[in-house]
């Protein structure tokens, strides 16, 4: 509506990069009155600590409320930020307030790519951060009158819990599932000042003591029968995240995130605010930008070393898709050659595998992750990617000191022959028990390869739903845990009887190996003496028959004399060389013994010099030196 208007308001230029905008809100004694204001421009360094920076969201993206300015136009916003100005607005004299929809041009997309990289100077510069939660109808400002009177009490020195009946709790819980505080743009807007002001109707209260109470509210709270729902729970994780990041920029201490000079990693902030909303999903990589010390604007100067950055522009004349592409590409590009993270990235969402629109190899930033890789970093080290000239392919290149089977790798009689995957089993687990999860897989396994030899196969099971179990808790402990897997699978009756927290926690575990994931049998036809035998193993849910193995070598976890985990990477076959990633997998190898196929006897191999160019026998096996191409 604002947009089409006769009196809509014409932006004047910024004079420079480093000018913005401010409005000055008029008085008014009517709180109801309409919203009268000037625009001031300057350079930023300027007006630092003359203004008060607005922390809001957006809501609906319906700009129909007006703001007259004083040249008799009027700029449109969204009701929250009607509200929120309405509620600033002094009785008897002008403030000088920044609201990111007003103050720069929204429908400029060259402003708004200046501009953005700014704000974190903008909010760092403000006097104050006034942060926005709305009028609180539903009682949320009676759990900031509560969170206020607990940041003042003595327990927070001592400790202590403090006791939280069910109106505090519901309070509080509405209070945290407010949209503020799950908005991505808060992040840059609260960690940069160290004073911000949370208002909610006639409540207020500052950043400060509200981490203060909540942490001492979170600890309360773990001895009380109140069931918290995984949503708030994430959010007090999140806003744990924030604090860390507030304190490391706003007090500096040692045991922050990073250290004092911003050193954020953009990926990982990425990662760490996932669950984050933003209404434009650009701003998934944006609005973490400037907050970030590893990317920055190409420079102009081509002498001037920018190191390892990621070097990326912010530009709004992309869509989604060719934003993340832009950013997946820069990555890869950048020196410090960061092609695991990006396959990271990817392997712990949802595969787009499907979708012949979006590259394969470009991570979706929009999802959250849902599953932990099953491949570590063995497996990456072995990879080198260079993004092509058209920036849609991904050429990888297999440069390593161990050996790697690859898909359409194998000759016979002359003719390639790839590791394909011939059947997908179970993959429905997140509507099962764990329990009957593990026993869908030891059926499984035991139907495709072992004909006898339970303890062996619940051994084998357990180290494939659990890979890093050693890892997260030591040798001697892992060992222990794996073991009360391997119990549950042998006596089911005894399990069913065991509800201890030990159990209950290995069963969460597994759950969220298994989640978004698939159990599978793949052909191996000549890595193995005789002829075709079976490779059973665990991939991403997208996987189909048909799809080609790339396995690798390295990495492997021998789970007993006879058996051994290998990591691979799930691909499907374009054409040519190209290829699309669909995930990651886990497979089980069975050498000599305990296999139904006697075909299926595969030889372990020992590390041995590599040398480019050059054939490498594997397993018996003439093997090449290997390129192919994701897209």
């Amino acid at each position: 509506m604002g947009e089409n208007t006769p009196f809509s308001h014409s932006y004047t230029p910024l004079k420079s990069t480093q000018h913005i905008r401010i409005i000055i809100l008029e008085p008014s004694l009517d709180p109801n009155a309409p919203l009268d204001f000037s625009f001031h421009q300057a350079s930023l360094p300027d007006l630092e600590a003359q203004y008060e920076a607005i922390s809001y969201t957006w809501g609906a993206p319906i700009l129909e409320h007006p703001l007259f300015c004083d040249d008799g136009t009027r700029v449109y916003v969204t009701i929250n930020l009607e509200c929120a100005l309405k509620k600033l607005r002094y009785r008897a004299s002008q403030r000088w307030l920044w609201a990111d929809a007003v103050c720069i041009n929204q429908r400029n997309d060259q402003e708004k790519a200046t501009q953005i990289p700014l704000m974190v100077n903008i909010f760092r510069g403000a006097k104050r951060v006034l942060a926005w939660l709305g009028h609180g109808e539903n009682g949320e400002h009676e759990a900031i009158n509560f969170l206020g009177r607990l940041s003042r009490s003595p327990m927070i020195s001592s400790g202590e819990d403090v006791r939280i009946d069910e109106r505090v709790f519901q309070a509080v819980t509405r209070l945290l599932q407010l949209p503020w505080f799950g908005r991505l743009w808060i992040i840059q807007e609260v960690v940069f000042n160290t004073d911000v002001l949370l208002i909610c109707g006639q409540a207020e209260l500052s950043a400060i003591r509200l981490f203060s109470a909540l942490s001492l509210y979170y600890k309360s709270l773990k001895s009380t029968n109140f069931k918290t729902e995984p949503a708030v729970i994430d959010k007090f994780q999140a806003l744990d995240r924030v604090y860390t990041i507030w304190r490391s920029h706003c007090v500096g201490t040692p045991n922050s995130l990073t250290s004092y000079s911003r050193p954020h990693r953009i990926l990982t902030l990425t990662s760490k605010f996932s669950s984050y909303a933003c209404s434009d999903q650009r701003d998934r990589i944006f609005a973490l930008y400037s907050m970030a010390g590893d990317i920055c604007k190409p420079s102009l100067d081509p002498k001037e070393d920018q190191g390892d950055a990621i070097l990326m522009d912010i530009d709004y004349s992309l869509d989604v898709s060719q934003t993340y592409q832009k950013f997946a590409s820069a990555v890869v590009r950048s020196s410090a050659g960061h092609l695991a993270e990006v396959m990271r990235c990817i392997l712990q969402r949802r595969s787009l595998v499907a979708d012949k629109l979006w590259p394969s190899w470009v991570p979706d930033w929009r999802m959250a992750p849902v599953r932990d890789p099953l491949v570590n970093e063995d497996l990456f080290r072995e990879l080198t990617g260079t993004v092509r000239q058209d920036g849609v392919g991904l050429r990888i290149s297999v440069s390593q000191n161990d050996c790697i089977f690859t898909p359409d790798y194998f000759e016979d009689e002359g003719r390639p022959q790839a590791i394909i995957i011939t059947e997908k089993g179970p993959n429905e687990f997140s509507s099962v028990r764990t329990e009957n999860l593990l026993y869908s897989i030891l059926a499984f396994f035991r139907n495709h390869i072992c004909s006898r030899g339970l303890s062996n196969a619940a051994m084998v099971v357990s180290n494939m739903c659990l890979p890093d179990l050693e890892n997260n808790t030591g040798a001697a402990e892992g060992l222990r845990l794996r073991k009360m897997v391997w119990t549950m699978l042998l006596d089911p009756i005894k399990n069913s009887q065991n509800s201890g927290k030990e159990v209950h926690s290995l069963l969460q575990a597994v759950g969220r190996t298994m989640n978004s994931r698939c159990l599978f049998s793949a052909a191996a036809p000549s890595i193995c003496h005789g002829g075709a035998g079976t490779i059973i193993g665990t991939g991403p849910v997208e996987l189909l028959p048909g799809d080609q193995l790339l396995i690798s070598a390295a990495g492997t976890q021998r789970c007993t004399a006879d058996v051994a985990m290998r990591q691979a990477l799930v691909l499907r076959h374009d054409k040519g060389d190209s290829y699309r990633l669909v995930g990651d997998a886990l497979l089980v190898l069975y050498d000599k013994k305990d296999c139904k196929y006697p075909t299926c006897r595969c030889h372990f191999v020992a590390k041995r010099e590599y040398r480019p160019n050059q054939t490498h026998s594997v397993w018996g096996i003439q093997t090449k030196a290997f390129q192919f191409t994701l897209i």
